[in-house]
């Protein structure tokens, strides 16, 4: 799992200069579900 929230990290850093809103919202997500699971 740790490895695929590292992988999800990258690409949403990615995105940051693109689409703001989008990533924090994508943010959000991979943040919460690798600290649930």
């Amino acid at each position: 799992m740790a490895s695929a929230c590292s992988w999800e990290k990258r690409r949403t850093s990615q995105k940051l200069s693109s689409k703001k809103i989008m990533v924090n919202t994508n943010v959000m997500v991979w943040f919460t579900v690798c600290h649930l699971n």
